[in-house]
């Protein structure tokens, strides 16, 4: 999964988490820019690689995937979603490129 490895991170993982499906449900819905510069501050502070990132956003495009499919409805939607990722690794970047520009 993830490369955070003791308890500890357990725990701030499953905080990541919560925060990147609570952007991905106010993406299309309202301003979320706060909210992506609060994960990403978050997720540099812990390292955290944009690899890690992309494995989150896949693992709850599949299980809203899932959900949409016990539903009925298509899961294409989820595909716009990819915005999200774009978004949040797009910032992500550029603070890890700040950090090295800085040092």
């Amino acid at each position: 999964m993830v490369s955070l490895a003791n308890e500890d991170n357990t725990v701030i993982l499953e905080g990541l988490r919560q925060k990147y499906r609570d952007i991905v449900w106010r993406y299309f819905h309202g301003n979320t820019d706060r909210a992506v510069k609060e994960f990403v501050e978050e997720a540099f502070s812990h390292h955290l690689a944009v690899s890690d990132i992309i494995k989150i956003h896949a693992e709850l495009m599949e299980s809203l995937a899932r959900q949409l499919k016990i539903e009925g409805r298509n899961p294409d939607i989820l595909l716009d979603y990819r915005l999200t990722l774009i978004d949040v690794i797009a910032h992500l970047c550029e603070r890890y490129r700040r950090s090295l520009a800085d040092s």
